[in-house]
């Protein structure tokens, strides 16, 4: 950091409180603190998962450890039934949680999450309409959260970018509309559809297969990448547009790949 002269004003951005690193465009992690909270982080959730796998309706022949070093029906059950459930609902609420933090910096509204954009609303009808047409749901989803996207974005713009708070404002109004309409197709449906409907939009982690489980692996790490990536974008872009724009941000092609992302990972669940 170059010496700042005595009459010269402070840069708030050079602070060290907003450290980017700028050669990878990644942000630092604050020495030892950081470094100590990352393995901790790391250990923990391989600690978490050890232990989800102790627990389970069915005893384990043998214990625990019996089952996790020598084959056998424990065995089985550890990796083929309990392991990637674990990693199931792992990788929904890792994608859950990330979109709703870009959100949050995105919108600059503590309570963003994928409900306030109405994109939930547009994959949950997407999946409806999939299920009736018999186009498989994840697909059906994926099209619905991105339609549902396309029109917040266009009907946010107010004659020029979208604001954050026209933004939310008609998300809220799509996210309505899209339950308005869902909740007709329930009613209209009959039994059998509606009620495959309503169990498909509460979700399970009932017999996940690894055939199941590896897509949804390889869209959270790219999900999780790219949000990862943009995150000194979404730090400034934090601080508001106007400012994140005099500091040289294209704010519009970065709230573009935010929600892209965040859809992405709202549809897909």
């Amino acid at each position: 950091m170059r010496d700042r002269h005595p009459g010269e004003s402070r840069d708030p951005v050079s602070d060290s409180s907003i450290q980017i690193h700028r050669k990878h465009g990644i942000p630092a992690f604050a020495g030892m603190a950081g470094k100590v909270k990352l393995f901790s982080v790391l250990f923990g959730g391989i600690g978490v998962i050890l232990g989800a796998m102790a627990v389970g309706a069915v005893p384990l022949p043998g214990g625990y450890l019996n089952a996790l070093f020598h084959p056998g029906i424990g065995r089985e059950i550890l990796f083929d039934i309990r392991l990637p459930r674990i990693l199931l609902g792992g990788a929904v609420g890792a994608l859950l949680a990330s979109a709703g933090c870009a959100l949050q910096g995105l919108l600059r509204n503590p309570l963003g999450d994928p409900y306030l954009l109405g994109v939930s609303g547009g994959a949950a009808l997407g999946s409806a309409l999939g299920l009736l047409l018999g186009i498989a749901q994840p697909p059906a989803a994926m099209a619905g959260a991105f339609l549902a996207l396309a029109a917040v974005l266009v009907l946010s713009r107010g004659g020029g970018a979208p604001s954050a708070t026209l933004m939310v404002l008609a998300g809220a109004a799509l996210h309505a509309f899209t339950s308005s309409i869902l909740t007709f197709i329930l009613s209209q449906a009959r039994r059998e559809e509606g009620a495959g409907i309503l169990f498909w939009l509460l979700g399970s982690l009932e017999s996940p297969s690894y055939g199941r489980l590896l897509p949804l692996l390889s869209l959270a790490a790219l999900v999780l990448g790219g949000l990862f990536s943009i995150a000194p974008a979404l730090n400034l872009l934090s601080l508001g547009e106007e400012t994140a724009g005099a500091l040289g941000l294209s704010t519009s092609k970065f709230r573009w790949a935010a929600v892209l992302l965040c859809a992405g990972a709202t549809g897909w669940q």
